[in-house]
């Protein structure tokens, strides 16, 4: 979205090096690594967000990097713009247009060359982002969903090579087979020998995230991001809330978040039922999904369960996160690797309060 609006700003977005939290790495403190480790972007992503081309007729300016910036607008020549400026300004029941044409207002309207808006301390604005938690965890971001779709922001976005490459050496997994012992399903007449289109993938986060499934229901939060898109399928109906029925409304928030096996058995049964049924007259033959690829942090006792009980469920074929085979690189972006591979397939179900799960739109 920050492209999209420097984009409609007629200026040039600057991209940076991905930082995780650097609590996560366990070599934080090394002596011989003072520095917290990064991603650059364009390992993770292509495309216009990472300094790659518009359309040939677009005279849009591209993206260019955080190190470049520093050549071509040092810090003595730039304009800064704190969020603590701007922010207040937009009440906050405004509309998601109402706070991008905030932003892009001033942005037209500014006449120096270089602008770099920094947020406010964390003791004024805990999300200090252009477009912050309330923005995405609203609905607002759905006001822009068909213009951000149809943009050449969102129409020129693409994976890395790297993340490309590892899709391309694992593709072979992927092709369908029967387990030994297991009775296949019958091949479908017609069905689709690229084994994407013959895939569901689900993506089941575990581990610490049952304390984050904690939160979500205490703080009465929503789906997050794209996956408020009413056309979805799947829509989150607010429970009566933390503070009257506690046990109530974390059963209602776990469900989609932290779901026992069975819940995550009978989701997946239902998603294949009605990708089926949902086809046109005469397609519903070559609907045939017979690969379960399960994206998941999950360890391997639990997975194993899951995995015999999606074999008696009649699924020939199942994949998961840890079956992948990446090289040093492949593995640092792995979580990308994940989420392309669940891009492609033909039926995805997501974690709705999960940021992975909801950048799968765009």
């Amino acid at each position: 979205m920050n492209t999209y609006l420097a984009y409609k700003s007629n200026r040039s977005y600057v991209f940076h090096d991905y930082i995780w939290n650097p609590d996560f790495y366990h070599w934080r403190d090394h002596p011989n690594r003072p520095d917290t480790p990064s991603t650059p972007a364009n390992a993770l992503l292509s495309g216009p967000s990472v300094g790659g081309p518009w359309d040939p007729s677009d005279p849009a300016p591209r993206s260019i990097s955080k190190r470049f910036l520093d050549t071509v607008c040092p810090p003595s020549e730039r304009h800064i713009i704190n969020t603590r400026d701007v922010k207040p300004t937009v009440p906050n029941s405004s509309s998601g247009r109402s706070i991008f044409y905030t932003w892009q207002k001033l942005l037209l309207e500014s006449k120096e060359r270089c602008i770099e808006i920094q947020p406010a301390s964390m003791e004024e604005d805990m999300f200090s982002q252009t477009f912050d938690l309330w923005f995405w965890g609203s609905g607002r971001a759905n006001e822009f969903w068909e213009e951000y779709r149809d943009s050449p922001v969102s129409r020129l976005f693409g994976t890395s090579p790297i993340v490309s490459s590892a899709v391309e050496k694992n593709r072979y997994l992927f092709a369908p087979r029967a387990p030994n012992g297991v009775k296949s399903i019958a091949h479908s007449v017609g069905a689709s020998n690229d084994p994407f289109e013959r895939m569901l993938a689900v993506h089941i986060r575990r581990g610490d995230y049952k304390e984050a499934c904690l939160h979500f229901a205490k703080y009465n939060s929503t789906f997050y991001s794209w996956n408020l898109l009413p056309f979805l399928p799947d829509q989150f109906a607010h429970p009566v809330g933390w503070n009257v029925d506690e046990e109530e409304t974390l059963r209602s928030y776990t469900t989609h978040c932290f779901p026992t096996m069975d819940e995550i058995k009978h989701k997946i049964r239902a998603a294949r039922g009605e990708y089926v049924l949902a086809a046109d007259k005469g397609e519903r033959e070559v609907r045939y999904l017979d690969t379960l690829y399960i994206l998941t942090n999950e360890k391997e006792d639990w997975l194993n369960k899951l995995k015999e009980m999606m074999y008696e469920e009649g699924w020939s074929h199942i994949v998961t996160t840890k079956d992948l085979e990446l090289d040093q690189h492949q593995r640092d972006v792995g979580n990308a690797v994940d989420m392309e591979l669940a891009r492609r397939a033909a039926v995805f179900i997501g974690n709705g309060v999960c940021v992975l799960s909801s950048n799968f739109y765009s």
